[in-house]
This record gives structure tokens, C-alpha cells and sequence, in this order.
């Protein structure tokens, strides 16, 4: 739990390097779920990622929802990968988003 607001949490993140602390609101959010993480630099749909401080607490990323990934148009909550996801791969080869157009 973040010690400044009821609904937000702290997650120490693995994303194959060192761990990142980033700050999410998703109500789903919970320990050693695998979940997509954009890092500081990303470009999703409508928004880059940077690094920002959260009541007070440095966020170095941003963990995902099928929404904020452009997959769907509602989520309530983040993504849940399949848990033998490995850890630091692209959500794209995961989720096997990369079409092949002829």
C-alpha cells in the first residue's frame, strides 16, 4: 500500500533487470501476477511514459490494462499475463500481437 493514498499501491517490479518501484491505482494489482510494464520512454496509445513522482514516490513506469495498450476499449483492471510469461519479454511476442500482412 502507498503510505500517502487508500487506492494506490507500490510494487517493486521485475522487468529482467533491476527491480523498478512503480506506483498503480489498478485494483487488481497483486503480488507475483505477471502484468505488461511500460518504462520510462514508452509510447502507448495517447501517452508517453515518464518518470513522475506519486504522492511523494518515484514511478518508473507504468504497469498495463488491455485499454492503455490499445487492445480494448474498457478494462477494470491490468492485464494478467499467463503465468509462465517470461519476465522482460515483449508483451507483443507474449500476446502474439505481431501480424503478418501480405
Amino acid at each position: 500500500k502507498h503510505p500517502q493514498a487508500d487506492r494506490l499501491n507500490v510494487c517493486q517490479v521485475n522487468v529482467g533487470a533491476a527491480p523498478l518501484t512503480i506506483v498503480c491505482g489498478a485494483p487488481n494489482v497483486r503480488a507475483g501476477m505477471r502484468v505488461p510494464a511500460a518504462l520510462v520512454g514508452a509510447k502507448l496509445p495517447g501517452i508517453e511514459i515518464k518518470l513522475a513522482k506519486v504522492r511523494g514516490i518515484e514511478s518508473q513506469g507504468m504497469l498495463c490494462s488491455a485499454k492503455e495498450l490499445g487492445l480494448s476499449e474498457e478494462a477494470d483492471g491490468l492485464l494478467a499475463l499467463p503465468a509462465d510469461a517470461v519476465i522482460g519479454a515483449s508483451v507483443r511476442d507474449v500476446l502474439d500481437l505481431d501480424d503478418q500482412i501480405l
